[in-house]
């Protein structure tokens, strides 16, 4: 009975174990929790943050922690980085080895997840940037979570290794379920890259991705693959190849947050369309296509030129969706067909849902995860052909629809006959439906999928140069041109200006323009003018130097705003800047600038025909002038507006005494504004 009993065991696991699958999500790798697990060697050591770290995986009911990644092991210590996971919980963090295998030594975020993991396969993802930064997401939602632990920094153990499916702590930790598609970023992908990636498969020449798994090599393998073909793994402990569950295409769209009547739609041109839409209020959605027919496909019979299968999942399993599939009627002619669908793709039977699909099929209250194929029926005929139009994709505005002449009696399903229709971003549903007839007289219902894209980047901020700056632009980017023609990455300023480059978005295959301001900072030259020699400033006039914009100053009385000056000077003064704190001697000087008044300092107003009168003597051209003479109690004696009026030694017709006397002369020319003020003797 033992044998018959070993007997048994082995067939069951050899009926379970899988050949090499490459289509959709392929194999995954299935650990027992006691001693399976993939060791990745002392290849991780290098890692630094931030790192992102994703698995797609399939655990039981147990709450006990499983090890999903770990990038460096260390028999005494905590060191590296893990992602963790169990039924009611997911976890992420790093150690500095220290402590041995205390809180004090690691810094780790937790999260307990608001739905159980038993059983259904799920999306997690870590991304870790320093020990403030932790975000944690299961199917492309973040988790709310808490720290533990006091680790500021991440140490590697230098000869430590990486493994999938263990992690050493305090005692050996292995992981018990199922797991696949583990991707190990050496960047911090933000929660929309999560969602773009997580239900495709890798592409190993993504920017930042370090190394992915898919475990499509089969039971008979040991070497696991690194998709980016530098750091293979090796399974050990009779880890076994079984059919994923995971939730992975070729390609994939989303949408989270969906309102009721919502969703996604996908096409492949001339056979098919599909469209996913929300049963109500409901967290994410994913919809994924499979760019082959599944690797089994019993209960089904995929259609003559049909090469592709479609996968949707919803982010919180309890949510529900509604699947609405219609074919091409030129497509479906002579035949009808019926929708076969499964779970996913560790199921190698798919039901048929009967109704037949001709030409379209809505299936309600579907959920948390379908995969959908097209089975064909011979036996039925096809009720008319149609046509259905390319799905249009678009990073403008608008998207021009221009329905073909074989159609007529045109009806859209917003009241339009028109036979070219413009629909604008904003303003239009991802799906339209256009009732028509064709010219063998059949009824037709074809179907538009509209998808108005939009450049992903992040604008680059303007800048302040001293001598010269240099920027680099985003990895994530392609296709990049200048504005002086080059198409590098990185590029140095030296003068201020506009510039501009153009590039493409590789998500949405958009192209996008963006432009950058550089302005100098306060410089030498600014410092030169400053300090340098100017032109002269005029006699009497008062100088208020201030400092070149950029740049604040200290004078010699400690002020810091302004400073006056109405003479010949040399200013010791110190001058900070954005790029400068420097000493600068400022030398003014004073000339005069024209209009020199001459006023004797003594005249003889006594009849004898010499030096009888006075007057400010000069050649100006006057716009105002004052000239006023007091005694020395400063009584006003003259005063006039006149600059041809002489002063003879009388106050109202009468002589005023000998004596000193003061004058005052206010002069404004085109160009000088100035008072002048002294003293004369007047002598008998």
């Amino acid at each position: 009975m033992l044998r018959l009993f070993l007997f048994l065991l082995l067939l069951g696991s050899m009926a379970r174990a899988q050949s090499t699958n490459n289509i959709g999500s392929g194999n995954a790798l299935s650990l027992d929790g006691l001693d399976d697990k993939v060791d990745l060697g002392a290849n991780f050591n290098n890692l630094s943050l931030p790192v992102t770290i994703m698995a797609w995986v399939r655990i039981g009911t147990s709450t006990v922690i499983q090890p999903i990644f770990s990038s460096s092991s260390h028999p005494t210590d905590w060191h590296g980085l893990w992602m963790h996971c169990s039924a009611n919980r997911i976890q992420a963090g790093f150690a500095d080895g220290s402590g041995g295998f205390a809180p004090p030594g690691r810094r780790v975020k937790r999260a307990f997840t608001n739905f159980s993991l038993a059983n259904d396969w799920f999306h997690v993802a870590a991304v870790i940037v320093d020990a403030n930064d932790v975000r944690l997401y299961v199917n492309g939602i973040e988790q709310v979570g808490s720290f533990t632990g006091g680790a500021t920094t991440m140490v590697n153990n230098p000869s430590g290794n990486a493994d999938i499916g263990y992690h050493k702590r305090a005692v050996h930790t292995y992981f018990n379920g199922d797991i696949d598609e583990v991707r190990i970023w050496d960047i911090g992908l933000t929660e929309l890259q999560i969602r773009q990636q997580m239900c495709r498969q890798a592409n190993p020449t993504m920017p930042g991705l370090k190394a992915a798994y898919d475990f499509n090599e089969g039971q008979t393998s040991s070497s696991l693959a690194d998709a980016t073909g530098t750091y293979n793994g090796t399974r050990s402990g009779g880890a076994q190849s079984v059919a994923s569950g995971a939730a992975v295409g070729n390609s994939s769209g989303f949408f989270y947050n969906v309102s009721p009547g919502s969703g996604l739609v996908d096409s492949e041109a001339g056979i098919d369309s599909i469209r996913v839409l929300a049963s109500g209020n409901v967290a994410g959605l994913q919809l994924y296509k499979v760019d082959s027919l599944p690797k089994f496909s019993n209960g089904a019979s995929p259609a003559t030129g049909v090469n592709h299968y479609y996968g949707v999942i919803s982010a919180i399993p309890t949510e529900n969706y509604q699947v609405q599939y219609f074919l091409n009627p030129n497509f479906y002619s002579p035949n009808t067909y019926d929708l076969a669908s499964r779970n996913n793709n560790s199921l190698s039977t798919w039901g048929l849902n009967g109704n037949g699909l001709n030409p379209s099929l809505i299936l309600t209250n579907q959920g948390p995860h379908q995969e959908l194929l097209i089975s064909e029926d011979t036996t039925a005929a096809c009720t008319g052909p149609g046509q259905l139009p390319e799905n249009y994709e678009s990073c403008s505005d608008s998207i021009v629809v221009i329905v073909p002449n074989s159609l007529s009696n045109l009806n859209w399903n917003d009241g339009d006959s028109s036979r070219r229709k413009v629909f604008y971003r904003g303003q239009s549903n991802p799906t339209y439906f256009l009732n028509a007839v064709d010219n063998s007289s059949c009824s037709t219902r074809d179907t538009i999928n509209l998808l108005f894209k939009t450049a992903n980047f992040t604008p680059v901020d303007d800048l302040e140069i001293c001598d010269s700056v240099t920027i680099n632009l985003s990895p994530l980017i392609q296709a990049i041109q200048w504005d002086n023609g080059s198409t590098s990455r990185q590029r140095t300023f030296f003068n201020p200006g506009t510039y501009w480059y153009s590039a493409i978005d590789p998500i949405s295959n958009c192209s996008f323009t963006d432009s950058l301001k550089v302005s100098r900072r306060a410089s030498d030259s600014d410092i030169g003018s400053f300090a340098g020699a100017r032109d002269p400033y005029c006699l009497g006039d008062t100088v208020r130097l201030t400092p070149p914009d950029g740049f604040s100053v200290r004078w010699p009385n400690g002020s810091d705003s302004t400073y006056l000056i109405w003479q010949d000077k040399v200013i010791r003064t110190q001058l900070f800047g954005n790029c400068f704190d420097t000493l600068v001697f400022i030398d003014r000087r004073f000339t005069d600038c024209g209009c020199i008044l001459k006023i004797p300092n003594a005249f003889t107003p006594n009849g004898d025909g010499l030096n009888d009168f006075i007057k400010p003597m000069g050649i100006c051209e006057f716009k105002n002038y004052n000239w006023r003479i007091f005694n020395r109690w400063g009584e006003l004696i003259f005063s006039t507006n006149d600059p041809e009026e002489y002063f003879d030694g009388r106050m109202n017709g009468l002589p005023i005494p000998e004596g000193g006397y003061v004058y005052k002369v206010f002069l404004q020319t085109p160009t000088v504004e100035r008072s002048i003020n002294g003293t004369f003797t007047l002598i008998r």
